[in-house]
């Protein structure tokens, strides 16, 4: 059967063709009067004045009053929207990264000549995943009639994803599922962290991650990926695995899950129930995989009289360019994320799709690295980090 091609209407055609002799003015050349748009179109002013201000909506033309009608300087301009989840930024004691990912991305955009709008998403049902996008209305309609010409989706939903694409709108996300992602490699980082602390002499490594307490119910394990690469590791180094020291969120994971505190509440909880234990049930070796986490575990050494460095070598996720450990880096190995690397992944990933191409990988890992003591050493080996 022949596919039919719906047939462009008759408003579009009129937005279409204005658009075409604002390109052929250029940038802040005056066009047309209404009147004179009107004889050239062949319609009625009514229907002029609807077509300018749907051609200044997606910013190709500007009016000023008793003035004229200008062609935008900002014609041509490709306008990438940014969807944020409320939480990643409203939840109390969330980390910087968040707060930093946006302001690469801005300068990003900047640094291409692209508008960047930045967006809340609407909030996610806690009870079941999504059955609609997590956008709200007036960025919908914005999607729908493609007043954006791409999206970047940070911790929103599949459902979100495959509707922005249905739209013909190419997405790409981070922290959720979409055609094209970035993510940071957790695993790497577990698995970098698990050999330095061996390296060291480590017999007994936990694992500790939080429970996000914007995100919708979890099991009480820790992902499984994350589990299978200290499990990994430490086998190849001929270290048991000590299911009992890996721990995720505050609570005891004998327990039932309740409320989720925030991150540094959960590595205080963690801390004071871990360490409780005769000296002998400590661990030795400790990955932290929250910078946010380390922070209240950190309070709880100071309360509990536990020296990381000494009486306990500790790994922590960081993130590079946050101040969350600023201060209280001693004795700590810090293994760094770069946002800036996060966000120069999702436009490389989103700019080969706005050119009709699909990325030939279209899932990217950023790969965590040593934070060096002094900016003048030289890169750690890939089997540890030098002792604090």
């Amino acid at each position: 059967m022949r596919s039919v091609v719906p047939r462009r209407t008759r408003f579009q055609g009129l937005c279409a063709q204005v658009t075409e002799m604002a390109r052929a003015l250029g940038p802040d050349a005056r066009l047309p009067t209404v009147l004179q748009l009107r004889d050239t179109l062949c319609t009625s002013v009514a229907t002029v004045d609807s077509v300018l201000k749907e051609l200044e909506a997606q910013k190709v033309l500007y009016r000023r009053h008793g003035v004229g009608i200008f062609v935008s300087p900002s014609l041509d301009q490709r306008v990438i929207g940014l969807v944020c989840a409320p939480e990643f930024l409203t939840v109390p004691g969330t980390s910087p990264f968040w707060e930093l990912l946006v302001r690469h991305a801005r300068a990003r955009a900047e640094s291409c000549r692209e508008e960047l709008a930045f967006h809340f998403a609407a909030h996610a049902s806690e009870e079941a995943p999504p059955a609609r996008p997590q956008l709200q209305d007036g960025l919908a309609t914005d999607v729908a009639v493609g007043r954006l010409d791409g999206l970047i989706l940070v911790g929103l939903s599949k459902v979100t994803a495959d509707w922005v694409e249905a739209q013909g709108v190419p997405c790409v996300a981070f922290a959720g599922p979409g055609p094209c992602t970035v993510a940071t490699d957790g695993c790497e980082l577990v698995r970098l962290a698990a050999r330095a602390l061996v390296d060291q002499g480590c017999r007994r490594v936990a694992l500790w991650s939080p429970l996000a307490p914007y995100r919708r119910p979890l099991e009480k394990s820790m992902d499984p990926p994350e589990v299978a690469a200290l499990c990994g590791e430490l086998e190849a180094q001929g270290i048991p695995y000590v299911a009992s020291l890996t721990c995720r969120g505050g609570a005891d994971p004998a327990g039932p899950v309740g409320p989720r505190s925030s991150h540094q509440e959960q590595g205080f909880q963690t801390a004071h129930r871990v360490f409780a234990v005769p000296r002998e049930q400590w661990p030795d070796g400790l990955i932290i995989a929250d910078d946010m986490m380390t922070l209240g575990a950190l309070a709880a050494f100071d309360q509990l009289g536990v020296r990381p460095g000494v009486d306990v070598r500790v790994v922590s996720h960081a993130n590079r360019g946050s101040t969350a450990l600023l201060g209280r880096e001693q004795g700590l190995m810090l293994l760094e994320m770069d946002p800036e690397e996060v966000v120069q992944g999702l436009f490389d990933l989103l700019e080969t799709r706005l050119h009709g191409r699909e990325p030939e990988e279209p899932h990217l890992r950023v790969q965590p690295r040593w934070r060096l003591p002094e900016a003048s050493q030289p890169a750690a080996p890939s089997g540890g980090q030098p002792s604090p």
